[in-house]
């Protein structure tokens, strides 16, 4: 038995929007993966504890492995004790070094990680723990942070105009020179591995508008003028170490473990940064001076990045068919010796926007779709939804969720509605919001079709319209062609 301890950020995605640039919201990125890696040297760890490798790396948590003298006895209310110290001693650090973050300790005896990490959730769930959060401004007649208007100011920044201004110690944290220096970090891994595997070099992006730029002043292209904000989260990971923790230990006759629950957990962890590099990949042209692709954070099974809107569907795919495979091959590794593990997949949520909208409203609108999208299919399989917040406005989007599935299935066929005049395709998706606003959907379709025979292109528009029998498709055609606007 060991008693292991985990340190980390809570509700980073809010935390990382608070500031209205990318430049502070990389820094503040950059600031949670370099607090949360510790040297194992640490004078505040050596010797007391270590790195847990069994929990692979995660921005914003530090997982950690207590030790102690293995000439004395375990001691397991001793242990508890000195890992509350720790704890303690750790969160202090966190808070001073990112003043507007929350954090949250918990830690649990266990004989490996998986088992001790259902420990610790479940004492997170029952309110038990350790948590740390922001000062909360006492005094009304303090001058508010005009940086991210959440905090009261304590010191002054600039922050790109040609004045200082009043900023609370977070937003001071987030422009410092330490955090210019180190602020792309998270970017720069990417870009490294990008870099590495395409062969060639590409720029970091300035700022979001930057994206839309990536290829050129080519205004005739739709995605320089829109954005897209992309989140995924993996499904059914919880139930899965459940069933792995619950799990006991049987060994070969040559003492290795049947399953290996530390490889599994940091493989997994690992999955989603191979996923991200090669989705990334996939969208980067032959034309791009930049790197497309804009990490704010990456954390386990969660991804959250920004990217040009015409890249948005392929990259979306590509990531998801790929964490798709890699997940289920180290599930398959266990598969055999543990009964009942669920299926791994992962789930996305889309927004599109221009890049001027506000970064918070992005990211909880994103986070939207990716609730809808697992709802959609209970979390038992990949799936996708999206709102295009610069033409449905924020509560657009009010038809149901996609299956990964069913789009990898039509992609010839979304290719090909895609090719027509694009004036056609916006004439025929206005035509079917009013009719489903009036309740003659059908009728509408009638006069849709009559529209493309004459056109010559019903053989398009037929596999996203009922059948005689009256099955419905796997996407109708008024979410195909709400689709296809950054289709690409």
């Amino acid at each position: 038995m060991q008693m292991y301890l985990d340190v980390g950020a809570v509700r980073i995605q809010q935390y990382l929007s608070r500031t209205p640039d990318l430049r502070a919201r990389r820094a503040a990125s950059a600031a949670l993966a370099d607090t949360t890696r510790i040297d194992p040297q640490d004078p505040m760890i050596a010797g007391r504890a270590e790195v847990n490798a069994a929990a692979g790396e995660a921005d914003g948590v530090l997982n950690l492995v207590l030790t102690g003298d293995p000439a004395q006895p375990y001691d397991a209310a001793e242990a508890a004790r000195r890992a509350e110290t720790l704890a303690r001693e750790l969160l202090g650090r966190l808070r001073a070094d990112l003043p507007g973050a929350e954090f949250r300790a918990g830690w649990a005896e266990a004989s490996d990680y998986p088992s001790a990490y259902r420990l610790i959730d479940a004492k997170y769930r029952a309110g038990d723990g350790l948590e740390s959060l922001p000062v909360v401004p006492e005094f009304p007649l303090t001058v508010p942070c005009r940086v991210c208007h959440t905090a009261s100011s304590t010191g002054r920044v600039s922050s790109g105009g040609s004045e200082r201004q009043d900023a609370c110690a977070d937003c001071v944290r987030r422009y410092s020179a330490r955090a210019r220096k180190s602020g792309k970090a998270q970017e720069e891994q990417l870009l490294s591995s990008v870099q590495r595997r395409l062969d060639r070099t590409l720029e970091l992006a300035p700022d979001l508008s930057a994206l839309t730029l990536s290829r050129g002043a080519d205004a005739g292209n739709r995605g320089l003028t829109q954005i897209a904000t992309v989140y995924i989260d993996g499904n059914a990971f919880g139930m899965f170490f459940d069933q792995l923790a619950a799990h006991g230990t049987a060994f070969r006759s040559g003492g290795r473990a049947l399953v290996d629950k530390g490889a599994i957990s940091r493989a997994l962890n690992e999955h989603t940064r191979t996923a991200l590099t090669d989705a990334t990949c996939a969208v980067v042209r032959e034309d791009d001076t930049r790197m497309v692709v804009v990490p704010h954070l990456v954390g386990g099974d969660d991804v959250l990045v920004s990217l040009p809107a015409d890249r948005a569907w392929p990259f979306v795919l590509h990531y998801l068919d790929r964490f798709n495979a890699l997940v289920q091959r180290t599930r398959g590794e266990a598969a055999g010796f543990i009964k009942r593990l669920p299926e791994l997949s992962a789930s996305a949520g889309i927004a599109f926007s221009h890049p001027t909208h506000p970064f918070h409203l992005l990211v909880e609108a994103a986070d939207q779709r990716l609730r809808r999208a697992k709802q959609a299919v209970v979390g038992v399989e990949a799936s996708v939804d999206f709102v295009d917040l610069t033409a449905d406005g924020p509560h657009g989007g009010d038809l149901p969720a996609l299956r990964v599935q069913h789009l990898l299935g039509l992609l010839p066929q979304l290719d090909a509605l895609t090719k027509l005049p694009g004036s056609r395709l916006t004439k025929w998706e206005s035509a079917l919001r009013a009719a489903h606003a009036a309740g003659t959907v059908e009728a509408a379709l009638d006069v849709l079709l009559a529209d493309a025979e004459r056109l010559g292109c019903s053989d398009i528009v037929q596999p996203f319209l009922p059948e005689d029998s009256g099955v419905r498709p796997a996407i109708g055609l008024r979410q195909a062609l709400r689709i296809t606007r950054w289709w690409s």
